[in-house]
């Protein structure tokens, strides 16, 4: 039998289903089930489903099965019927007598089953363009093309061509220019190593959600959820990428490899997953301070090389128990170090014709464990597609950190200079635990009507091994509530979340924050694939261990840093309104939004009396955000793929309080970037990443970084194999990852942080992958609740 395509299919039945008639007011019921394929016992997707009325077969109501064979008849008025399911390369089904009555208002046809047939097509070809994206209710979906995948060796490299998407050189993600995301795979939750190993032929579509709905945490910036295609996989299969770079000044490299087993209802994948990266960093800052004592000007240059390996082995183990249950364990073991060292320089002048030079090394080392063991379990319900999904984590960090300065040497006539050849060590053994148990339930009312609820518990310990008196706890405890109702172009979902965090530091501060977070959305279609959005919503960040921790920390000889245990948490109220459109497989979306802040945290700089700049987080009382955001996936001839964003957004801070100088209270920000994919004949492909970010303001300073790019060219063969040659900001010696410059009326300070290259860095890239049986699929499982960051992070 040859195969129909797919879109074939789901035309075809979309006709039949489109067969909808009147009926009357009165008492009215529901018929549902699922459908599945007697011979594989898979559902069966888009199937026909029809009822008629048993006296004269005249027919009443049709709809088409999901994607996991489930359907739904609603406003069924009292009667006797007869249900006729029907899909192309199967034989028909009929159930009789099935009774709607004020007595029984649901019937459950439970699991239909079809048996294939055989018939012989001489030829069908049918030629389509799916939608590169479009505008879902909670969400945008952006479908992966192949010449996305042409050019994209794992799924993280797959993200550069989603709107408001950003990779920096180590692969961190950034939606709109906050790191904050949350990663999900088939709407589970999982981190940035995780993707590295999903061959980017796996993935079916993304779907992105800028801030987090009342299902996930509060203070995520938004939420990125990839989607797999729903093959499965019997015997062996192995997937390999590698980077390799081709120059030495700069290394940044992450392999990966998996080796899969699947055999009926037992899937095992065994993976591996790497980062590698030494480059050279050069550090400058500058200090100018005025008091009515002394003034002075500070330089202090540093050059340091970042030598960083990450190590992780997976093993996932999924069992399905029958056809309701399934299970899935998953840990990894995680080694990993990142060191620093190299040389500082200092030159000190003051308003008193005072002038000294100090020079000293520094070293600092960070070796790490880490551990994750995962329990998933899922159960499905007959009675209104109900599902029921518990997860249970156990995380645990051990750290060895050190940090030492010596060969101290100074020179000059400025006395507070440590004396010569003196030496600074300092080690401490982090600890971290965490326990995780998370459940979700979702249930179907009616036809028009979902309702999802859960709950989250989350405990964490922080402490030293070698100090007794550090002990930080931070307990969560958060339950939520949504429901969506869909009828003809509307969608509306209304949604609501509570949270309590305790965050605890012995003898520091002990704080409880409270928060109800509403959350609302509607979308109407309008005509020619066009829609209407209008969102609202509530997000609320709270401070972590280091805003709130009042001791003091160096950043060097004339800096410092500390918490401020006041602090009280942020709220963001959110309103946006988008339009989007579809011409042809092309996407654009244009959004205006206003966005009003509570309490949102800014690092306020002081000169102490001994001439100390001291940095320390404190509440502003009113921000207030608006602007533009344009985005889009477009196709040119088929040929160019690009993706454009742009956001543009104005803002206004004001502290009614008045107790910090401020010098940037208005002004204006631009976040973009673009996208671009040429394909050429025999599967090559050319492709440019532009990353721009426009200096962020706050109340004192702004920060920013440089025009980050990247340039790749790529070649397929086959199913299984892809080279590439890529390369990074091949036209610059350095790149600036991090700035930041304070204005006061009592000091300034220029910050800049550059990686610097003796040659601009190349990489060659190749992937590999290999099936013994059907094509694979990636089975689900969770991550872990790691928030321990690299202290040195672009």
């Amino acid at each position: 039998m040859n195969n129909l395509s797919q879109l074939t299919k789901i035309l075809l039945l979309f006709l039949i289903a489109m067969l909808n008639f009147n009926h009357s007011k009165g008492q009215s019921g529901i018929i549902f089930g699922k459908i599945k394929n007697i011979e594989t016992n898979k559902p069966v997707m888009y199937a026909a489903v029809s009822i008629y009325e048993q006296n004269d077969s005249s027919l009443y109501l049709s709809t088409i099965t999901n994607d996991e064979g489930a359907f739904s008849i609603g406003q069924v008025k009292n009667g006797t019927y007869y249900l006729k399911t029907s899909c192309l390369g199967f034989n028909e089904s009929v159930i009789e007598n099935i009774l709607i009555s004020s007595n029984q208002q649901k019937y459950n046809c439970e699991t239909i089953e079809l048996k294939e047939k055989s018939f012989l097509i001489e030829e069908i070809q049918v030629t389509a363009n799916r939608a590169r994206g479009k505008s879902d209710n909670e969400k945008t979906i952006y479908t992966v093309k192949n010449e996305m995948k042409n050019t994209s060796y794992n799924g993280t490299e797959l993200l550069k061509y989603i709107p408001g998407i950003q990779l920096d050189l180590q692969k961190n993600i950034y939606l709109e220019g906050k790191s904050n995301v949350i990663i999900l795979v088939n709407g589970k939750e999982r981190d940035k190593n995780f993707l590295d190993q999903l061959n980017s032929e796996w993935i079916d579509r993304i779907e992105v959600s800028v801030g987090s709905s009342s299902k996930f945490d509060a203070d995520a910036a938004g939420i990125v959820n990839i989607i797999l295609k729903k093959d499965e996989n019997e015997g062996f299969g192995s997937s390999v990428n590698l980077d390799l770079p081709l120059t030495t000044s700069g290394i940044f490299s992450n392999p990966s490899y998996s080796l899969s087993y699947g055999k009926r209802k037992l899937n095992l994948l065994l993976s591996y997953t790497g980062g590698f990266y030494y480059f050279d960093i050069e550090s400058n800052r500058t200090y100018n301070t005025f008091s009515n004592n002394e003034d002075f000007d500070i330089s202090n240059s540093s050059a340091l090389k970042q030598k960083s390996w990450n190590q992780r082995i997976n093993l996932s183990i999924d069992y399905s128990i029958n056809k309701k249950n399934s299970i899935t364990f998953y840990s990894y073991y995680n080694p990993h170090k990142n060191n620093f060292d190299g040389k500082t320089e200092s030159e000190i002048i003051s308003s008193e014709s005072n002038h000294s030079n100090i020079n000293y090394s520094n070293n600092e080392k960070d070796r790490n464990t880490a551990n994750l063991y995962s329990l998933f379990y899922k159960h499905s319900f007959d009675k209104n597609f109900s599902e029921l999904t518990v997860d249970l984590s156990f995380y645990n960090f051990n750290g060895k950190s050190s940090y030492s300065v010596w060969d101290i040497n100074q020179k000059g006539n400025y006395s507070n200079l440590p004396t010569d050849n003196s030496e600074y060590n300092t080690k401490y053994h982090p600890n971290r635990f965490s326990n995780y148990l998370k459940l979700d339930y979702t249930t179907k009312v009616n036809d028009k009507i979902k309702l999802d609820l859960g709950s989250k518990f989350m405990y964490s310990n922080y402490k030293n091994k070698d100090s007794n008196d550090f002990k930080y706890t931070k307990k969560n405890l958060a339950s939520y509530i949504m429901a969506t109702y869909q009828h003809e172009k509307i969608v509306t979902t209304l949604g609501m979340r509570g949270e309590y965090l305790n965050s605890s530091l012995e003898e520091e501060f002990n704080k409880d924050y409270y928060s109800i977070l509403p959350y609302f959305v509607i979308s109407y279609k309008l005509k020619n694939n066009n829609t209407l959005k209008l969102n609202y919503k509530v997000l609320t960040f709270r401070p972590g261990l280091y805003d709130l921790n009042s001791a003091i920390i160096a950043n060097d000889l004339y800096s410092a840093k500390t918490g401020n245990p006041d602090l009280s948490m942020e709220h963001n109220n959110i309103f946006a309104l988008e339009y989007t459109t579809q011409i042809k497989s092309s996407y654009m979306a244009i959004e205006g939004y206003y966005e009003f802040k509570k309490n949102n945290i800014h690092h306020i700089g002081e000169l102490t009396s001994d001439g100390l700049i001291l940095f320390t987080p404190q509440n502003i009382e009113r921000e207030i955000n608006y602007g533009l955001k344009l985005s889009g996936s477009l196709s040119i001839l088929r040929l160019l793929h690009i993706v454009p964003f742009f956001k543009f957004y104005q803002y206004e801070i004001n502290n009614e309080a008045n107790l910090f100088y401020q010098n940037y209270k208005t002004g204006t920000n631009i976040n973009a970037s673009l996208s671009a994919i040429l394909m050429l004949k025999n599967n090559l492909s050319l492709s440019l990443i532009y990353q721009y970010t426009n200096p962020e303001y706050f109340i004192q300073n702004r920060t920013f970084t440089d025009v980050l790019y990247f340039l790749g060219i790529d070649k397929k063969f086959g199913n299984n194999v892809k080279i590439g040659l890529a390369s990074a900001l091949p036209f610059k010696n350095s790149f600036t990852y991090y700035a930041n410059k304070y204005n006061t009326e009592n000091f300034k300070f220029n910050q800049n942080e550059n990686i610097t290259f003796s040659a601009f860095p190349f990489w060659f890239k190749f992937s590999y992958s290999f099936n013994s049986g059907k094509k694979a699929k990636i089975k689900q499982w969770e991550n872990e609740m790691n928030e321990v960051k690299s202290k040195k992070i672009f």
